[in-house]
């Protein structure tokens, strides 16, 4: 087709829409063609400003768990460093102790019949 069969058959089209939108049933299917496209382009505004909003709140909520998260996370490390350290103080504590009874065994006399003292006993017994 030629340019000029194209802009002939867009008159015709253009004129047969303008006499069916002149006419009472065309021009109410125009009016309302026209308030559901209104229509439309209102709502989808308030809809595009109401999804903006929602995102909005959802990324202040996911920053605010996000840094609910972090302040959880740093107390967990300062409570498993505090339990660490009383750990290994236990520890240590408890090295002391098999090192000191370890040395009375030693001393005492190699006798099935020899029990070790109270005091040494009362200290193992202490160890968690």
């Amino acid at each position: 087709m030629t340019a000029a069969a194209i802009l002939v058959l867009a008159k015709e089209v253009g004129a047969k829409a303008l006499a069916f939108i002149s006419k009472p049933p065309g021009s109410y299917i125009a009016l309302a063609i026209l308030a559901v496209l209104a229509l439309w382009l209102t709502y989808g505004r308030g809809y595009d400003a109401g999804k903006t909003a929602c995102e909005a709140r959802h990324a202040a909520a996911a920053k605010t768990e996000i840094q609910r998260q972090q302040t959880a996370a740093v107390g967990v490390v300062a409570r498993t460093d505090a339990r660490t350290n009383q750990n290994a103080t236990a520890d240590v504590k408890a090295k002391e102790i098999v090192t000191d009874v370890t040395q009375k065994a030693k001393a005492q006399p190699d006798s099935a019949a020899v029990c070790i003292s109270a005091d040494v006993a009362d200290r193992l017994r202490g160890i968690e």
